[in-house]
């Protein structure tokens, strides 16, 4: 996980995953982590750019959720959304992400 200050400090996040789980849930975990990374930090503005389609989509409501596990971690992020001014999240293809990782995260501190 990269985040990205409005001064464009980067900071370079390393999440140690120690449960096993299937790829959509580890990118949730890595959003609402580094959701709660920011809010610490006194983030008020909160741009996700992410190489997961399937999450941007549902977040942004344009897909629907089947999975029951899913829509918990997609009501997390929905609730802690509301803690920024401004909180977007942008889908950015793999091949696309200039070695960026699977998330990049735009910041604006108070």
């Amino acid at each position: 996980m990269i985040l990205e200050g409005s001064d464009k400090v980067l900071v370079e996040q390393s999440l140690k995953i120690t449960f096993k789980a299937s790829n959509n849930p580890t990118e949730y975990k890595a959003l609402i982590v580094g959701m709660h990374l920011t809010t610490n930090m006194g983030v008020r503005r909160m741009i996700v750019r992410s190489d997961s389609q399937l999450v941007t989509e549902q977040v942004l409501r344009n897909f629907q959720v089947r999975d029951s596990h899913l829509a918990k971690y997609l009501a997390k992020v929905h609730s802690m959304a509301i803690l920024f001014e401004e909180f977007g999240l942008v889908y950015v293809p793999q091949a696309m992400s200039f070695g960026l990782g699977d998330w990049s995260i735009e910041l604006e501190y108070i």
